[in-house]
């Protein structure tokens, strides 16, 4: 964080602790003044007071201008190290690999940090200059207190230790509460989205969901706030009988030297009286700071675990097993000089693969051996769950095998950085993301934006033909228009051809959106389309295999068959029994 805004850190840190040098000096004032106006009172002079007024004046002066000015200084270093801490997450959150999202204690990791990443790096420095600039205070006050009786510091030093014990403790119950209780948070959240986001408006109302989803967030928001409240409450009594005791002791002792006939003169009296005042005002500040800071050392250390590579936790019945997951994939520089081939010239290999999902009982893919010429079209087909999608990803690199190995003209793809290799994939999903921006931007994201290229992916989609255009913002959200289902499948259609770089190209499922005529539209184009790049082509409509190359055949997670559509429809394997059943429906 300090290296986001080092002068407006530094800054901050000199204000602070002169902020607690301008209060030690004030005692020293105040015993200046209170001992120069006793001695006017007795010899009748009073050119003694001036000065001292004068630096009371200065103490009271130097105190609300650094005051004033502190707040400032502490948003400044908010917003700047905020963002810097917010910029720098994000991205690496955007580097995680897909199997990270497959555990829940990366989203409870991401939705702490995420929660935090604006003011807890902040708060944590501010914490401990907070207690910093006490500590002036509180040493002179301490020490002052030692001109009464040399026992009395040791006694009021003795009840700070124990109250600090206590701060810390009580910060580290909270951020264990906090670890714990995450996921409780964020499936009270969830169901909170539910009720206010657009996406599940149509579902909730039609079904009439709405009640039992608020009593959901009602039931899980009230454990969440059970236990917080509880843990609030074992802070509390954790601490009552330390802050009762320190409460009496100072004051006790002070009363126990008074009773014992010792005597001061005025000046140190005061001082005294307002040290006793300044160590029990100011102890427990330091106390609220230290627990606070006690509790955001934990968000340091999620910071840390999410920027320094993490270890995400797969729950397998009751037993939790640590899963080595890389948070980001090697760099190019770390990858070396070994580059996605440009050309492809021999073939995408699968080698004895395997894969299994973090937390399965069972492989998803299974002893999978599968090579693939550059320009060949391969249609991958099976029932659902067979495994195909799941082979669509680990052919780009969205995931890696549990065993085996991925190459590409011989270079396991595990030595690539993604980088490289996602700039050399294109992929159309199931499901494609829709982004609150322009149809152009939409279909150019990622890529250079230019009229010409833009226009003929829509073109091609069949976009130019509908009645809004390029520039026009889509979400109703964010002010824009909305589009159909269909629509938004053309994009993605669209956004996977002007990714002139891909080599290899996923289609998976992309037409499930599309009416017949749109489909057969697409799929006329198809050969041209993809001609030169590899393509991957998921389709539980079979019609559409004709076009490929080769058909794979997956079931079980494993490849049944294989050959040309001619071969394949005359197998009398599953792919015909699919091919005749799906065929039946037309005749």
């Amino acid at each position: 964080m300090a290296r986001s805004a080092p002068l407006l850190v530094a800054s901050w840190c000199v204000v602070t602790l002169l902020a607690g040098f301008v209060d030690a000096a004030g005692l020293w004032v105040l015993n200046g003044i209170v001992t120069a106006i006793t001695t006017w009172t007795k010899s009748g002079q009073a050119a003694g007071v001036y000065p001292w007024l004068a630096g009371l004046v200065a103490t009271f002066v130097g105190e609300q201008l650094i005051q004033t000015f502190l707040p400032y200084l502490r948003e400044r270093v908010r917003i700047a190290s905020g963002y810097a801490l917010q910029s720098t997450a994000l991205k690496q959150m955007g580097q995680l690999s897909v199997e990270a999202f497959e555990h829940d204690q990366t989203h409870d990791l991401i939705s702490r940090v995420a929660a935090g990443a604006d003011r807890r790096g902040p708060e944590l420095i501010g914490d401990l200059l907070d207690a910093l600039m006490l500590l002036p205070t509180l040493i002179v006050s301490t020490v002052a207190l030692g001109y009464v009786a040399l026992w009395l510091p040791v006694i009021v030093i003795a009840g700070q230790l124990m109250l600090m014990v206590y701060a810390e403790r009580a910060g580290r119950v909270t951020r264990k509460f906090e670890v714990d209780f995450t996921a409780q948070q964020r499936l009270a959240n969830y169901y909170a989205d539910v009720l206010t986001t657009r996406t599940f408006a149509p579902e909730l109302r039609l079904w009439r969901l709405r009640d039992e989803i608020l009593n959901r967030w009602d039931r899980t928001i009230s454990v969440f706030l059970d236990n917080k409240l509880r843990t609030s409450l074992s802070n509390v009594k954790g601490g009552f009988g330390a802050a009762l005791g320190f409460a009496l002791l100072a004051p006790g002792a002070l009363i126990g030297v008074a009773l014992l006939g010792a005597t001061a003169l005025p000046g140190i009296a005061a001082v005294v009286l307002i040290s006793l005042r300044n160590v029990t005002a100011g102890i427990y500040q330091v106390q609220n700071a230290l627990m606070r800071f006690a509790k955001n050392v934990g968000f340091a250390n999620d910071v840390r675990l999410l920027l320094n590579g993490m270890e995400t936790q797969a729950r397998k019945h009751d037993d939790v097993a640590a899963i080595s997951s890389t948070a980001t994939a090697p760099n190019a520089r770390e990858a070396g000089a070994i580059s996605f081939p440009r050309p492809i010239r021999s073939a995408l290999s699968l080698r004895n693969i395997t894969y299994r999902y973090p937390g399965a009982e069972r492989d998803s893919l299974s002893n999978i051996n599968l090579e693939i010429k550059p320009g060949e079209i391969i249609a991958v087909v099976g029932p659902n769950g067979a495994g195909k999608t799941t082979l669509a990803s680990l052919l780009v690199g969205l995931r890696r095998p549990t065993s085996g190995v991925c190459t590409i003209d011989g270079i396991d793809l595990a030595k690539l950085s993604p980088e490289d290799i996602y700039q050399n994939c294109a992929a159309v999903f199931q499901q494609p993301n829709r982004y609150p921006s322009s149809i152009g931007d939409n279909i150019c994201l990622g890529e250079p934006r230019t009229l010409t290229s833009t226009s003929a992916a829509m073109d091609t989609v069949g976009l130019n033909h509908r009645a809004f255009g390029a520039d026009d913002l889509l979400s109703p959200e964010f002010g824009g228009i909305d589009i159909s289902g269909g629509e938004w499948q053309r994009i993605s259609i669209a956004r996977a051809l002007v990714r002139q770089n891909a080599q290899i190209i996923i289609f998976d499922e992309p037409t499930a959106a599309l009416d017949p005529l749109a489909e057969l539209e697409l799929f006329s184009q198809f050969t041209e389309l993809t001609r030169g790049r590899t393509t991957i082509l998921i389709s539980h409509r079979l019609g559409p295999t004709r076009l490929a190359d080769r058909i794979v055949v997956l079931d079980g997670g494993r490849v049944v068959e294989q050959g040309s559509p001619a071969e394949l429809r005359k197998s009398g394997g599953l792919f015909t029994s699919m091919y005749e059943a799906q065929a039946g429906w037309y005749r």
